[in-house]
């Protein structure tokens, strides 16, 4: 299994610190970075890209709402598990995607429970694209990946020596038949994590 990488933010050096050493089991995962203050991590979870984010929500500056909807854009969307001492957050954090919304102190066997309902999301990823490429043409599951990398329609088809206009024809179809309404959305729902 490739590792993953987790960021962690919060305002508490201490909860960062004991979160480090929860995930220290799981060496699937590997902590790429780590910060105290909201206004520094947003710019290093922007260049390090972590497949998940783990963030305290009442922080002095920004909200981790605030960080993730200044993280997330077109081409980025992470997972996040919100932690925060107060349940007060729960339904804004589900409206706002969260994979998942744990309490402090974080108790190791829920984050436990958390981060295998984490693996097992990757699983059922990974049966979605096999599913997916089954309905598609051979050229269309070419293609299908490669936008799933977020290449353009011209970079396809320098890579698979076709026409413009050829792509564009198989990704309409591809849309078509994933019935998505564009191609940013495909590399949104199903990002090439491999």
């Amino acid at each position: 299994m490739r590792s993953f990488g987790v960021f962690i933010l919060d305002d508490d050096p201490d909860a960062v610190i004991r979160m480090e050493f929860l995930l220290r089991k799981y060496d699937f995962l590997k902590v790429v970075g780590k910060e105290t203050f909201p206004e520094r991590a947003i710019p290093l979870i922007k260049s390090n890209k972590p497949d998940l984010i783990i963030i305290d929500i009442e922080m002095p500056g920004h909200s981790g709402f605030e960080v993730i909807e200044q993280v997330r854009d077109t081409n980025y969307c992470p997972k996040v598990i919100f932690v925060t001492a107060y349940d007060k957050y729960a339904i804004k954090a589900i409206k706002e995607s969260a994979f998942d919304y744990l309490l402090k102190p974080v108790d190791k066997d829920e984050l436990n429970e958390t981060i295998l309902k984490y693996i097992n999301s990757l699983k059922d990823e990974k049966e979605d694209i096999k599913n997916i490429t089954r309905l598609l043409t051979h050229r269309e599951a070419e293609i299908f990946n490669f936008l799933r990398q977020g290449c353009t329609s011209r970079e396809i088809s320098v890579r698979l020596h076709i026409s413009k206009n050829t792509v564009d024809t198989h990704r309409r179809r591809i849309l078509k038949k994933l019935d998505i309404k564009s191609t940013t959305r495909i590399h949104l729902l199903y990002p090439l994590n491999e």
